[in-house]
């Protein structure tokens, strides 16, 4: 282990993280300390599970949670509840020389698909702490996916490519979004996939709607909220979703919510697990 955390190592370290869970607060001074370690401690934390999986039972239920965590567009808090061990471990259980667009898939990944993603014995040793009885190789699990067709939803029943947006990025509309917009109250959260789109961007924030209405008059509601994907200097600039809603007819922009950018657009594609389309044009 690398001497840079004197009183903690990396497997005391993630336990620490999973016992004070998401909830936690206050604790800034502890997750700096996971940019200290080396990629040499996370391949010995994995060897640690696979030479001695019965002995650090508490270590693999501690890294299946962290496998668990989805990416945060908020980075301070992905980095916080354990983002950069989990991209850390990633990057050891795949190789040092996997690519950006690789690790971004597979962080958006919980346990179970990694484990299709990635055949590694740290993985099933984790897998069989984790579902005691009930674990399969994965092997056996592959297996059964022997189905002619894909069980994934193609992504045209989520989202209709239309007209660019007015700074030249490409939307992309939800479908069934406009029927739950039309109305006096703006959105009261009926669409189920457009609930799980925003809660990929961290929830439905009330602070991002704003609007005009008065009684027995026009009520018009709008809600804007950008995405930035990554930590590099404009990555995914213009990125956001836009939802229009309100009881009027023929004034103002029509009601429903687009998708706007492609990066959104193929995080999305990848978190609602649907079947992505080939390279779209005007994709660079």
């Amino acid at each position: 282990m690398s001497k840079t955390t004197e009183t903690m190592t990396l497997a005391e370290w993630i336990i620490e993280r999973q016992r004070r869970g998401i909830s936690s607060t206050g604790d800034s001074g502890f997750h700096h300390t996971i940019k200290e370690y080396t990629p040499e401690d996370y391949d010995d934390l994995l060897l640690m599970l696979i030479e001695s999986p019965k002995g650090h039972r508490q270590l693999g239920k501690a890294v299946a949670w962290l496998l668990c965590q989805r990416p945060h567009r908020r980075i301070g808090m992905w980095i916080a509840y354990g983002g950069y061990a989990k991209e850390r471990l990633v990057e050891s259980l795949a190789g040092q020389k996997i690519s950006e667009t690789r690790t971004r898939k597979l962080l958006s990944l919980g346990l179970g698909e990694l484990r299709h993603e990635i055949p590694h014995p740290a993985l099933e040793a984790v897998a069989r702490i984790c579902l005691g009885p009930e674990y399969k190789p994965i092997r056996q699990e592959r297996a059964k996916r022997t189905a002619p067709t894909s069980d994934r939803s193609d992504w045209k029943t989520v989202f209709t490519r239309v007209a660019d947006s007015q700074d030249g990025l490409p939307r992309f509309y939800v479908r069934g979004s406009r029927p739950e917009l039309f109305g006096y109250d703006g959105y009261l959260g009926t669409h189920q996939r457009l609930n799980q789109i925003l809660e990929f961007l961290g929830g439905n924030n009330q602070l991002n709607w704003y609007g005009t209405d008065s009684p027995l008059n026009i009520a018009t509601y709008e809600y804007v909220d950008c995405y930035w994907a990554g930590d590099a200097e404009n990555e995914g600039v213009g990125n956001r979703i836009e939802i229009y809603a309100g009881n009027y007819i023929g004034c103002g922009k029509p009601q429903g919510a687009w998708v706007i950018g492609f990066r959104l657009f193929r995080d999305l594609v990848t978190h609602l697990d649907l079947n992505p389309p080939r390279k779209l044009k005007g994709e660079p």
